[in-house]
Protein backbone atom coordinates (compact mmCIF):
# COMPACT_ATOMS: atom_id res chain seq x y z
CA UNK A 1 0.00 0.00 0.00
CA UNK A 2 2.51 2.25 0.45
CA UNK A 3 4.52 1.84 -2.86
CA UNK A 4 0.84 2.71 -4.41
CA UNK A 5 1.14 5.91 -2.24
CA UNK A 6 4.44 6.67 -3.35
CA UNK A 7 3.74 6.40 -7.22
CA UNK A 8 0.58 8.48 -6.88
CA UNK A 9 2.35 11.11 -4.71
CA UNK A 10 5.27 10.99 -7.37
CA UNK A 11 2.89 11.96 -9.97
CA UNK A 12 1.44 14.75 -7.82
CA UNK A 13 3.14 18.48 -8.94
CA UNK A 14 1.87 19.97 -5.66
CA UNK A 15 3.96 17.33 -3.88
CA UNK A 16 7.67 17.36 -3.12
CA UNK A 17 8.28 13.81 -1.86
CA UNK A 18 11.30 14.13 1.13
CA UNK A 19 11.77 10.89 2.58
CA UNK A 20 10.79 7.49 3.46
CA UNK A 21 10.97 5.89 6.51
CA UNK A 22 10.63 2.03 7.47
CA UNK A 23 11.97 -0.23 10.09
CA UNK A 24 13.50 -2.27 7.43
CA UNK A 25 16.60 -0.36 6.16
CA UNK A 26 16.66 -2.47 2.50
CA UNK A 27 12.49 -1.53 2.42
CA UNK A 28 13.04 2.11 2.71
CA UNK A 29 16.27 2.44 0.80
CA UNK A 30 14.67 0.47 -2.21
CA UNK A 31 11.06 3.03 -1.86
CA UNK A 32 13.00 5.73 -1.38
CA UNK A 33 14.98 5.39 -4.28
CA UNK A 34 12.61 5.07 -6.96
CA UNK A 35 11.31 8.36 -6.21
CA UNK A 36 14.14 9.92 -5.15
CA UNK A 37 13.80 10.66 -1.62
CA UNK A 38 16.23 10.33 1.29
CA UNK A 39 15.24 6.71 3.26
CA UNK A 40 15.22 7.01 7.20
CA UNK A 41 14.83 4.46 9.52
CA UNK A 42 12.40 5.78 11.76
CA UNK A 43 9.26 8.80 12.35
CA UNK A 44 12.33 10.70 14.09
CA UNK A 45 14.40 10.63 11.25
CA UNK A 46 12.05 11.71 8.88
CA UNK A 47 10.67 15.11 10.73
CA UNK A 48 13.82 16.19 10.92
CA UNK A 49 13.87 16.77 7.26
CA UNK A 50 11.70 19.53 7.81
CA UNK A 51 8.79 17.62 6.66
CA UNK A 52 5.16 19.24 6.37
CA UNK A 53 3.10 15.56 6.62
CA UNK A 54 3.39 12.18 6.61
CA UNK A 55 1.55 9.12 4.95
CA UNK A 56 1.18 6.22 7.41
CA UNK A 57 0.91 3.25 5.30
CA UNK A 58 1.88 0.40 7.95
CA UNK A 59 0.26 -2.78 9.05
CA UNK A 60 -3.62 -2.00 11.10
CA UNK A 61 -1.71 -2.58 14.84
CA UNK A 62 0.75 0.40 14.51
CA UNK A 63 -1.38 3.56 13.06
CA UNK A 64 -2.31 4.43 16.40
CA UNK A 65 1.02 5.35 18.00
CA UNK A 66 3.15 6.28 14.85
CA UNK A 67 -0.18 8.84 13.93
CA UNK A 68 -0.13 10.18 17.81
CA UNK A 69 3.38 10.65 17.59
CA UNK A 70 3.19 12.47 14.07
CA UNK A 71 0.44 14.59 15.88
CA UNK A 72 2.20 15.40 18.53
CA UNK A 73 5.80 16.31 16.40
CA UNK A 74 3.14 19.14 14.62
CA UNK A 75 2.89 17.06 11.25
CA UNK A 76 -0.24 16.70 9.28
CA UNK A 77 -1.54 13.33 8.66
CA UNK A 78 -3.00 11.09 6.53
CA UNK A 79 -3.56 7.39 7.92
CA UNK A 80 -4.45 3.61 6.10
CA UNK A 81 -7.46 2.79 7.62
CA UNK A 82 -8.06 1.72 10.31
CA UNK A 83 -7.81 4.83 12.50
CA UNK A 84 -6.57 1.72 15.20
CA UNK A 85 -7.07 -1.25 16.55
CA UNK A 86 -8.28 -0.39 19.97
CA UNK A 87 -11.04 2.25 20.96
CA UNK A 88 -8.10 3.59 23.91
CA UNK A 89 -6.21 4.77 20.84
CA UNK A 90 -8.70 5.95 18.36
CA UNK A 91 -10.18 7.89 21.32
CA UNK A 92 -6.34 9.46 22.02
CA UNK A 93 -5.78 10.07 18.38
CA UNK A 94 -9.54 12.23 18.43
CA UNK A 95 -7.87 14.54 21.00
CA UNK A 96 -4.61 15.04 19.95
CA UNK A 97 -6.11 16.42 16.72
CA UNK A 98 -8.13 18.39 18.25
CA UNK A 99 -5.61 20.07 20.76
CA UNK A 100 -2.61 20.02 17.88
CA UNK A 101 -4.73 22.32 14.68
CA UNK A 102 -3.81 19.52 12.71
CA UNK A 103 -5.43 17.98 9.52
CA UNK A 104 -5.91 14.55 9.86
CA UNK A 105 -7.74 12.42 7.16
CA UNK A 106 -8.21 8.58 7.36
CA UNK A 107 -7.96 6.63 3.60
CA UNK A 108 -11.49 5.69 3.56
CA UNK A 109 -11.63 5.88 -0.49
CA UNK A 110 -15.36 4.70 -0.86
CA UNK A 111 -15.91 8.41 -0.40
CA UNK A 112 -14.72 9.71 -3.49
CA UNK A 113 -15.79 6.13 -5.84
CA UNK A 114 -18.64 6.93 -8.17
CA UNK A 115 -20.62 4.35 -6.95
CA UNK A 116 -20.96 5.34 -3.93
CA UNK A 117 -20.88 9.04 -4.85
CA UNK A 118 -24.23 8.12 -6.58
CA UNK A 119 -25.87 7.67 -3.22
CA UNK A 120 -24.60 10.67 -1.42
CA UNK A 121 -26.06 12.57 -4.09
CA UNK A 122 -29.40 11.60 -3.50
CA UNK A 123 -29.37 11.79 -0.30
CA UNK A 124 -27.90 15.83 -0.37
CA UNK A 125 -30.75 15.93 -2.60
CA UNK A 126 -33.56 14.97 -0.56
CA UNK A 127 -33.68 11.52 -0.28
CA UNK A 128 -33.98 10.44 2.86
CA UNK A 129 -32.84 6.85 4.29
CA UNK A 130 -34.50 5.01 7.22
CA UNK A 131 -33.29 2.10 7.37
CA UNK A 132 -30.43 -0.03 5.26
CA UNK A 133 -28.88 -3.09 4.26
CA UNK A 134 -25.37 -3.45 3.76
CA UNK A 135 -23.30 -6.58 2.80
CA UNK A 136 -19.46 -6.77 1.79
CA UNK A 137 -17.40 -9.97 0.36
CA UNK A 138 -13.36 -10.92 0.78
CA UNK A 139 -12.48 -13.50 -1.44
CA UNK A 140 -8.80 -14.24 -0.13
CA UNK A 141 -7.89 -13.54 3.75
CA UNK A 142 -4.35 -15.08 2.64
CA UNK A 143 -3.51 -11.64 0.31
CA UNK A 144 -1.38 -10.18 2.30
CA UNK A 145 -0.18 -12.92 4.73
CA UNK A 146 -0.22 -11.14 8.03
CA UNK A 147 -4.35 -10.50 7.35
CA UNK A 148 -5.79 -12.98 9.56
CA UNK A 149 -2.85 -12.42 11.63
CA UNK A 150 -5.15 -10.95 14.66
CA UNK A 151 -1.92 -9.56 16.48
CA UNK A 152 -0.81 -7.49 12.83
CA UNK A 153 -3.90 -6.91 11.55
CA UNK A 154 -6.33 -6.33 14.46
CA UNK A 155 -9.35 -8.88 13.37
CA UNK A 156 -10.60 -8.96 9.78
CA UNK A 157 -13.36 -6.17 10.55
CA UNK A 158 -10.81 -4.04 10.27
CA UNK A 159 -9.78 -3.98 6.76
CA UNK A 160 -12.48 -4.32 4.19
CA UNK A 161 -15.32 -3.88 6.36
CA UNK A 162 -14.05 -0.55 8.26
CA UNK A 163 -14.87 0.85 4.49
CA UNK A 164 -18.44 0.31 4.89
CA UNK A 165 -18.87 0.85 7.94
CA UNK A 166 -17.60 4.60 7.30
CA UNK A 167 -20.48 4.45 3.90
CA UNK A 168 -23.06 3.81 6.75
CA UNK A 169 -22.03 6.77 8.96
CA UNK A 170 -21.50 8.51 5.92
CA UNK A 171 -25.07 8.27 4.40
CA UNK A 172 -27.23 7.36 6.85
CA UNK A 173 -25.94 9.05 10.19
CA UNK A 174 -23.61 8.25 13.04
CA UNK A 175 -23.49 4.71 14.83
CA UNK A 176 -25.09 4.64 18.16
CA UNK A 177 -25.33 1.34 19.04
CA UNK A 178 -23.46 -2.47 17.59
CA UNK A 179 -24.54 -6.13 18.29
CA UNK A 180 -22.75 -8.69 16.35
CA UNK A 181 -23.07 -12.32 15.89
CA UNK A 182 -19.96 -13.70 14.43
CA UNK A 183 -18.45 -17.19 13.63
CA UNK A 184 -14.93 -18.42 12.95
CA UNK A 185 -15.93 -20.37 9.74
CA UNK A 186 -12.60 -21.08 7.54
CA UNK A 187 -10.25 -18.91 9.08
CA UNK A 188 -8.99 -18.31 12.82
CA UNK A 189 -10.19 -14.99 12.54
CA UNK A 190 -13.84 -14.46 12.85
CA UNK A 191 -14.60 -14.41 9.18
CA UNK A 192 -18.49 -14.20 8.87
CA UNK A 193 -19.97 -11.85 10.66
CA UNK A 194 -23.83 -10.29 11.27
CA UNK A 195 -24.63 -6.63 12.72
CA UNK A 196 -27.50 -4.87 13.70
CA UNK A 197 -26.95 -1.23 13.72
CA UNK A 198 -28.31 1.65 14.99
CA UNK A 199 -27.75 4.93 13.82
CA UNK A 200 -28.91 8.56 15.12
CA UNK A 201 -32.72 8.76 14.61
CA UNK A 202 -33.15 5.31 15.54
CA UNK A 203 -32.20 3.89 12.09
CA UNK A 204 -31.46 0.43 12.01
CA UNK A 205 -29.05 -0.60 9.47
CA UNK A 206 -28.60 -4.78 8.63
CA UNK A 207 -24.70 -5.34 8.01
CA UNK A 208 -23.55 -8.47 6.59
CA UNK A 209 -19.53 -9.32 6.09
CA UNK A 210 -17.74 -12.55 4.85
CA UNK A 211 -13.88 -12.84 4.52
CA UNK A 212 -14.08 -16.61 2.87
CA UNK A 213 -16.88 -15.82 -0.39
CA UNK A 214 -15.65 -14.69 -3.58
CA UNK A 215 -15.03 -11.06 -5.82
CA UNK A 216 -18.12 -11.98 -7.39
CA UNK A 217 -19.60 -9.01 -8.33
CA UNK A 218 -21.47 -7.27 -6.37
CA UNK A 219 -18.63 -7.46 -3.59
CA UNK A 220 -20.34 -4.80 -2.12
CA UNK A 221 -23.95 -3.57 -2.00
CA UNK A 222 -25.77 -0.87 -0.31
CA UNK A 223 -29.59 -0.50 0.22
CA UNK A 224 -31.16 2.45 1.54
CA UNK A 225 -35.10 2.48 1.81
CA UNK A 226 -36.99 5.59 1.92
CA UNK A 227 -40.49 6.82 1.81
CA UNK A 228 -41.63 4.54 -0.28
CA UNK A 229 -38.13 4.57 -2.26
CA UNK A 230 -35.29 2.55 -2.78
CA UNK A 231 -31.84 3.36 -3.05
CA UNK A 232 -29.35 1.21 -4.49
CA UNK A 233 -25.14 1.58 -4.87
CA UNK A 234 -22.01 -0.62 -4.38
CA UNK A 235 -19.94 -2.40 -6.75
CA UNK A 236 -22.69 -3.23 -8.83
CA UNK A 237 -26.06 -2.03 -10.54
CA UNK A 238 -27.46 1.29 -9.49
CA UNK A 239 -30.77 2.62 -8.99
CA UNK A 240 -33.12 4.62 -7.69
CA UNK A 241 -37.04 3.08 -6.97
CA UNK A 242 -39.76 5.11 -6.35
CA UNK A 243 -43.04 3.63 -5.14
CA UNK A 244 -45.05 6.62 -5.77
CA UNK A 245 -43.67 7.74 -9.12
CA UNK A 246 -43.96 4.20 -10.62
CA UNK A 247 -47.85 4.17 -9.20
CA UNK A 248 -48.60 7.27 -10.62
CA UNK A 249 -46.81 6.70 -13.84
CA UNK A 250 -48.36 3.07 -14.23
CA UNK A 251 -51.83 4.66 -13.25
CA UNK A 252 -51.39 7.19 -16.06
CA UNK A 253 -50.67 4.15 -18.37
CA UNK A 254 -53.34 1.69 -17.16
CA UNK A 255 -56.35 3.74 -16.94
CA UNK A 256 -58.46 1.70 -19.20
CA UNK A 257 -60.18 4.00 -22.72
CA UNK A 258 -62.51 2.41 -24.86
CA UNK A 259 -63.56 -0.23 -23.13
CA UNK A 260 -60.52 -2.15 -23.58
CA UNK A 261 -59.91 -5.65 -20.96
CA UNK A 262 -56.61 -5.29 -18.89
CA UNK A 263 -55.70 -9.06 -17.51
CA UNK A 264 -53.87 -8.91 -14.28
CA UNK A 265 -50.18 -10.89 -14.29
CA UNK A 266 -50.02 -14.15 -13.96
CA UNK A 267 -49.50 -16.96 -16.14
CA UNK A 268 -52.63 -19.11 -16.17
CA UNK A 269 -54.14 -16.09 -14.77
CA UNK A 270 -58.11 -15.78 -15.81
CA UNK A 271 -59.08 -13.22 -13.81
CA UNK A 272 -60.42 -9.97 -15.70
CA UNK A 273 -61.97 -6.86 -15.09
CA UNK A 274 -66.14 -6.07 -17.10
CA UNK A 275 -65.76 -2.10 -17.99
CA UNK A 276 -68.37 -0.03 -19.40
CA UNK A 277 -69.20 -0.96 -22.96
CA UNK A 278 -68.10 -4.41 -22.80
CA UNK A 279 -69.53 -7.44 -22.42
CA UNK A 280 -67.89 -10.01 -19.52
CA UNK A 281 -65.97 -12.71 -21.15
CA UNK A 282 -64.01 -16.02 -19.81
CA UNK A 283 -61.14 -14.78 -21.22
CA UNK A 284 -59.59 -12.16 -23.52
CA UNK A 285 -62.60 -12.00 -26.22
CA UNK A 286 -62.81 -15.87 -25.85
CA UNK A 287 -59.22 -15.91 -25.98
CA UNK A 288 -56.58 -16.32 -23.54
CA UNK A 289 -54.70 -13.67 -23.42
CA UNK A 290 -51.48 -13.32 -25.55
CA UNK A 291 -47.98 -15.23 -24.17
CA UNK A 292 -45.23 -15.10 -26.52
CA UNK A 293 -44.03 -18.71 -26.18
CA UNK A 294 -40.04 -18.65 -27.37
CA UNK A 295 -37.79 -14.88 -27.11
CA UNK A 296 -37.37 -13.34 -30.01
CA UNK A 297 -37.09 -9.82 -31.67
CA UNK A 298 -38.61 -7.24 -29.80
CA UNK A 299 -38.53 -9.51 -26.52
CA UNK A 300 -36.82 -9.49 -23.17
CA UNK A 301 -34.34 -12.32 -23.11
CA UNK A 302 -33.81 -12.82 -19.72
CA UNK A 303 -36.97 -13.53 -18.90
CA UNK A 304 -38.75 -15.62 -21.18
CA UNK A 305 -41.89 -13.39 -23.44
CA UNK A 306 -41.43 -10.28 -22.08
CA UNK A 307 -42.14 -7.23 -24.13
CA UNK A 308 -38.97 -5.57 -24.46
CA UNK A 309 -40.79 -2.51 -22.76
CA UNK A 310 -41.86 -3.90 -19.97
CA UNK A 311 -38.32 -4.87 -18.83
CA UNK A 312 -37.22 -1.28 -18.50
CA UNK A 313 -40.58 -0.05 -17.29
CA UNK A 314 -41.61 -2.58 -14.67
CA UNK A 315 -44.61 -3.52 -16.88
CA UNK A 316 -46.61 -6.90 -17.42
CA UNK A 317 -47.35 -8.47 -20.30
CA UNK A 318 -50.13 -9.92 -19.81
CA UNK A 319 -52.27 -7.06 -21.00
CA UNK A 320 -54.64 -6.57 -23.91
CA UNK A 321 -52.60 -5.91 -27.24
CA UNK A 322 -54.65 -2.76 -27.73
CA UNK A 323 -53.64 -1.69 -23.98
CA UNK A 324 -49.71 -2.51 -25.15
CA UNK A 325 -50.31 -0.40 -27.87
CA UNK A 326 -51.02 2.41 -26.06
CA UNK A 327 -49.09 1.70 -23.39
CA UNK A 328 -46.05 1.66 -25.92
CA UNK A 329 -47.07 5.01 -27.45
CA UNK A 330 -47.15 6.86 -23.85
CA UNK A 331 -43.76 5.45 -22.95
CA UNK A 332 -41.97 6.51 -26.25
CA UNK A 333 -40.30 10.02 -25.95
CA UNK A 334 -41.65 12.08 -28.70
CA UNK A 335 -38.83 12.14 -31.29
Amino acid sequence: MGRRHLQALSQDHRVELVGVADAVAEAATTAAASVGAQPCGDLAALAALGIDAVFVTLPNVYHGAVVLEALTRGLHVFSEKPMATTLEEGRQIRDQVRRAGRVYQIGFNRRWAPAYRFLRQHVDAGFTPFSAHVKINDGDMLTPSWYTNVAISGGFMYDTAVHLFDMIAWLIGPIESVAALGRQSCYPDYDDVALLLRCAGDRPVAFSTCGHATWAPPQERVELYGDHALLIGGYGPRALHDARESARRLAAVFIPRHGEFVGLRGRRSRLHRRLPGRRSAPGHGGRRLPQPRRPGRGLCQHRRGWPAHSRSHGVSPWISPAVQSRMQRKLTPAS
